[in-house]
């Protein structure tokens, strides 16, 4: 078995392989199949998770990013016109200097992936982010008339088997309101004044480091990186330095939740799965990321369709620019964005909440799927949960992210619901499992939610400012 195609084909379809075993070895496909976490190598927790939630908001904290996304340096005189083909941005921003938050469809309008986009040098270029998108790439390059040349650079294994572990950059942020204090002391300067998303050169101490400027849940800050070697002296740097400014380092089990206060929707599952993609499908490994893929939680459908977004719906309508040609873009100008679902922040409701907890302690209760603390879903690359949003008997929307928020006393979750559903409206989350191969089905639970702003925080909302890139 070579393709995705492949595999799609051995199960009868892809809805049926996204819910089973692979066949090969009564487990998914991709190459070491312990299910692999979504940030490898970093601790789960520092000092404790709810501390660290609550320090971004409060103080200022350091992240590691070193090791959970995969490096594609894309060189070439046709890098830009590259972009341009395939994805939905706006091609000037392709320039030195400046940061993109690259979106990537297919013919039929649907999101396939998304990642962060540099532009290094004139002509040299490099994208960071999940598999999925660099496998786009790497497909576009080398099936199409590009003078590009690629270098991938993959994401550390969580398992590596004893073998040494090597990157080419190391990578960390720092966000919170004492961040740029923080980050003054460390590069002997203040930060110069650049926009969102744009870079700049800094130093950590004595050491040079290329820094973009962005923030997570309403916090300011910058991402930095340099040379992998270099990782060691760094972090220790900021810890010495941040100990005035009370910095907290983040752990996994905090980390995976920022998203959901900032209102991204992290990882939602590609539409690699329609007509228009089965070349790509015909190209790709059968033990690639897509392969691999996993569905679980409340949604059962026969339509994958269901299971797929538009960019507007993901909340990426700033970035489809139609003034120029690139994949999809007969399809997106054919929607209206109002008509579409859009992404909302769904606060469920605490009675709700502590009966679901009670059920867990009862040995003669439902049995309704546990809810595990600050993330309830498991939290690896593989998995990816959808759950149903009603309204009635109505379905209205589908609910993806979710987890515990200290620092809004909330259980909260990402959706993206009917163009009718409005913020204060109350809908219903069905919790628990439809059941797969992997996930045995249980009873479901009905979590009464009131539909919220995204980001839910008014900190978030009022100050983090994502412009069009």
């Amino acid at each position: 078995m070579n393709s995705l195609q492949d595999l799609v084909s051995t199960h009868g379809g892809a809805l049926k392989m996204l819910r089973s075993a692979r066949p090969e070895t009564g487990a998914p496909a991709h190459a070491a199949m312990q299910p692999q976490p979504m940030i490898p190598i970093v601790p789960q927790e520092f000092s404790s998770w709810d501390q660290e939630q609550e320090a971004w908001r409060n103080a200022v904290v350091l992240y590691d990013q070193t090791h959970h996304m995969t490096d594609l340096y894309i060189t070439g005189t046709d890098a830009v016109r590259l972009f341009s083909d395939i994805a939905t941005n706006n091609p000037k921003n392709y320039a030195t200097g400046r940061g993109n938050q690259l979106i990537l469809c297919n013919a039929e309008g649907y999101f396939l992936a998304d990642g962060i986009l540099c532009g290094l040098e004139d002509n040299h270029f490099l994208f960071n982010g999940l598999e999925p998108g660099c496998n786009l790439i790497r497909y576009y390059a080398e099936t199409g008339d590009y003078n590009v040349e690629l270098n991938k650079v993959p994401k550390s294994e969580a398992y590596p088997n004893g073998e040494a572990r090597a990157r080419t950059l190391c990578r960390f942020q720092l966000q919170g309101p004492n961040a740029a204090a923080l980050i003054e002391k460390l590069n002997g300067a203040p930060m110069p004044a650049i926009g969102f998303f744009h870079m700049t050169d800094l130093k950590i101490g004595d050491i040079p480091v290329k820094a973009l400027r962005h923030g997570m849940a309403g916090a300011v800050g910058c991402e930095f990186w340099a040379p992998f070697e270099q990782r060691h002296i760094i972090r220790e740097t900021i810890i010495a330095a941040g100990k005035e400014f009370d910095l907290h380092c983040v752990g996994h089990r905090a980390y995976v939740t920022a998203s959901v206060e900032s209102g991204w929707v992290g990882a939602p599952m590609g539409a690699f799965f329609t007509h228009s993609m089965k070349p790509y499908r015909e190209w790709l490994a059968a033990d690639s990321a897509e392969g691999s893929l996993l569905l679980r939680g409340s949604l059962d459908t026969d339509n994958i369709e269901d299971y797929y977004f538009t960019p507007y719906e993901l909340g990426y309508g700033p970035f489809v620019h139609l003034d120029h040609d690139f994949v999809g873009r007969d399809a997106l100008a054919a929607l209206d964005p109002a008509e579409q679902r859009h992404k909302v922040t769904l606060a469920w409701n605490a009675d709700d909440i502590a009966d679901l907890v009670k059920d867990m302690l009862d040995p003669e209760g439902e049995g309704y799927k546990p809810l595990d603390f600050p993330w309830p879903e498991h939290q690896m690359q593989t998995y990816r949960p959808y759950n149903a949003v009603m309204a009635g008997d109505r379905r209205v929307g589908v609910s993806l992210n979710s987890c515990y928020q200290r620092s809004e006393r909330a259980f909260l979750s990402l959706a993206m619901v009917e163009a009718d559903i409005q913020i204060g409206d109350e809908v219903e989350l069905i919790w628990g499992e439809s059941g797969s191969y992997f996930f045995k089905a249980t009873p479901m639970k009905r979590i009464r939610a009131i539909v919220s702003p995204v980001p839910y925080s008014r900190v978030a909302r009022e100050s983090y400012r994502s412009k069009a890139a």
